[in-house]
């Protein structure tokens, strides 16, 4: 479930080991037997994790987006009472608040690889290579976005803290530059059909 007004690091985090754990000794025994078929199934767990971490996306992305563009639109006004009230409850809602579900599940099908790469050989661990690294290009464009969002809202919230019309250029400023870095987020789900299709390869070829 997409969390972006609580704090659920610690959880996903510690879900990282318990996603790349699952069912490690069936595949590396299917592995070592050359079975085709039980290794093309075992992968149908990674494939619903990257399900997993699409799915959240589709959930999480619209909803930043509806707070960037709101933040931006305040920020862009006369800054009126109405819309001070607005841009100082808004920014403070979401401060230091961030969804790490996608992240940590998409470092979960990193690991998951990592630590089954080294029993298989050839065309399947070119494959999985690629999946691994289509995992962490995913990973870290979700990252260096999140940051900037964190770090605007945080701006946001001590610009606000002081005399807002008085800080109104900086705070056009940072809105603005998050409603331009936000217009590249849809890019992720680019990426993470990429790497769905990618798992989905692998399935397909051990049939």
């Amino acid at each position: 479930m997409s969390c972006l007004n609580c704090d659920d690091k610690a959880y996903w985090e510690a879900q990282v080991p318990i996603i790349a754990a699952k069912d490690l000794d069936k595949f590396l025994a299917a592995a070592k037997e050359g079975d085709k078929k039980s290794i093309g199934n075992l992968f149908q767990s990674l494939l619903s994790t990257v399900k997993s971490a699409q799915a959240n996306n589709e959930v999480l992305l619209p909803r930043i987006k509806w707070i960037v563009t709101r933040t931006a639109a305040f920020a862009n006004s006369d800054l009126g009472v109405f819309q001070r009230a607005g841009l100082y409850s808004l920014v403070r809602l979401v401060n230091g608040k961030r969804d790490n579900k996608s992240y940590y599940t998409l470092d979960a099908v990193r690991e998951w690889i990592t630590r089954r790469l080294s029993s298989v050989t050839g065309k399947l661990n070119a494959d999985m290579t690629d999946v691994q690294a289509r995992a962490v290009d995913s990973r870290d464009f979700l990252d260096s976005h999140a940051q900037v969002f964190v770090a605007g809202i945080k701006e946001l919230v001590r610009l606000t803290a002081g005399d807002t019309l008085k800080n109104a250029p900086e705070i056009r400023s940072v809105a603005n530059s998050m409603l331009a870095d936000v217009k590249e987020i849809p890019v992720l789900t680019q990426k993470t059909q990429g790497l769905l299709d990618a798992v989905q390869h692998i399935i397909d070829s051990q049939k």
